[in-house]
């Protein structure tokens, strides 16, 4: 659990979590990079409950066999999301939920470079309307409902299949 502000994790060769990563609300500035993420949880392998501020996921491999992949809750600020892997999650591999969070909270995420694939529901599912999303470079492959699912949300897509 992230819940201090600038934290940074930075994994070295091949490391792997087995679990949930969780970032709280005063992560802002949380920095995220280089593991395989191998969780059974009932929430996002990768959950951000609530962050007020900017947070970085690069070079990650993230599965989840019993949710979602990346899991945003009531958040405002920028996330950046740089090639990554979210693939064979049993729900949306990134999913953008209207649940919680103030009117005035307003967000966006950033995706580049990163593969979206295999997922149980959506590779994307956008469907909180006080974000942007961009897509830059992505792959949205194969997955069992639809390749993103937009519901609100403002998108942006550039160089992807």
């Amino acid at each position: 659990v992230v819940s201090k502000p600038f934290v940074k994790i930075f994994g070295v060769g091949r490391v792997t979590i087995r679990g949930q990563v969780v970032f709280r609300e005063y992560a802002m500035g949380a920095h995220l990079r280089g593991f395989r993420i191998d969780a059974s949880c009932s929430a996002g392998a990768v959950d951000l409950k609530g962050v007020r501020g900017n947070v970085t996921i690069e070079d990650c491999e993230i599965t989840n066999n019993l949710s979602a992949g990346i899991a945003f809750e009531g958040c405002s600020g920028e996330t950046t999301i740089a090639r990554c892997s979210v693939r064979g999650c049993k729900f949306d591999g990134l999913g953008l939920h209207m649940l919680k969070g103030e009117s005035t909270h307003k967000g966006s995420v950033i995706i580049t470079d990163s593969t979206f694939e295999d997922n149980g529901y959506d590779g994307l599912y956008l469907g909180d309307p006080r974000f942007r999303v961009s897509l830059e470079r992505a792959q949205v492959l194969r997955n069992k409902r639809h390749g993103i699912f937009v519901r609100g949300t403002a998108l942006e897509v550039n160089g992807c299949t």
